[in-house]
């Protein structure tokens, strides 16, 4: 129901607008007032009234009671129905994975983390993920028709617009969302890990409210995030924020991007495993010595 209603996104009918415009709102802001609606929207009250009778009629907008005033006849509050819709949301990382699920108002109803994973460029690693998400969706029990998106966030080089990856999975022509699409039909989107990391900070974290914010992600890599004037900057080719490939050392170190002196082979936690790696080769003394000589992979949480 409400996946047909967005899909509506080049329609001229009015209506249909109006009622993307208030599911938009009631998305960012949970609750408020018809009076409060109209004036937010600039619409007349007659017109948001109509539509949120409509929308309630619908299944889309739920009637959550008066609002306690000490004047006049008190006003009531209305919101999305949480229920109606879900997303579904998948941390891709270089050693591990996590899938959430969440309802129409941001609650999460679901997770799963730390999901055994090897991020690598090939079929068999891109159709693991398919495979955890499958098994994800299989095991929440939802109706596939209410799972309005599954976003993907992936490392590198992501367009979100063509939907296409070039830092990884990129084996096939088509688009990688059209791919998952297919495979796991229900609608997909990707995105770069640290564009998305700053969206969710802009709606729900320490970027809301804020017009212009850089966003560092230092973790295995390093990327930027940027808002500019309220909104995520993708950049012209999609490509923002590879901070990590910005050439700046001249130390011949071979970045996994194929080029060499990447801030990235200096400053992440790659780097930092390999320093460490390097030191204990050659015979430093450390609490890691035994295992890297028992020959264990010395994989660790990077926060």
């Amino acid at each position: 129901m409400l996946l047909d209603l967005l899909k509506e996104q080049e329609s001229g009918n009015k209506n249909i607008l109006i009622k993307r415009r208030i599911i938009s709102y009631y998305a960012h802001h949970k609750t408020s007032t018809i009076p409060n609606l109209a004036r937010e929207l600039k619409l007349s009250v007659p017109t948001v009234t109509k539509a949120l009778s409509n929308m309630c009629t619908e299944g889309y907008i739920l009637n959550y009671g008066k609002v306690e005033t000490t004047e006049g006849r008190p006003p009531t509050l209305y919101g999305l129905n949480p229920d109606i819709a879900y997303f579904i949301g998948v941390d891709v990382h270089l050693f591990e994975l996590n899938i959430g699920i969440m309802d129409l108002s941001g609650e999460l109803k679901q997770l799963s983390m730390n999901l055994p994973y090897h991020l690598e460029n090939s079929d068999m690693a891109r159709d693991q993920v398919c495979q955890y998400i499958a098994h994800f969706i299989q095991n929440s029990h939802l109706c596939e028709e209410k799972i309005l998106n599954v976003g993907i966030n992936i490392p590198g080089r992501v367009n979100p617009i063509s939907g296409y990856s070039y830092s990884w999975f990129n084996q096939t022509d088509i688009p990688l969302t059209r791919w998952f699409s297919d495979q796991l039909k229900v609608p997909v989107t990707i995105d770069n890990d640290t564009r998305a990391m700053i969206y969710g900070e802009q709606l729900n974290g320490c970027a809301r409210g804020y017009e212009n914010v850089i966003f560092i992600n230092l973790s295995w890599g390093l990327g930027a995030g940027f808002i500019l004037n309220g909104e995520v900057y993708t950049g012209r080719s999609g490509f923002s924020g590879e901070l990590g490939h910005c050439n700046v050392f001249d130390n011949e170190i071979l970045c996994h991007c194929g080029k060499k002196g990447c801030l990235e082979t200096e400053v992440s936690g790659m780097a930092l495993h390999r320093m460490v790696l390097e030191s204990l080769k050659n015979g430093k003394a450390s609490i890691l010595q035994q295992k890297f000589e028992s020959g264990q992979e010395l994989h660790w949480q990077i926060l």
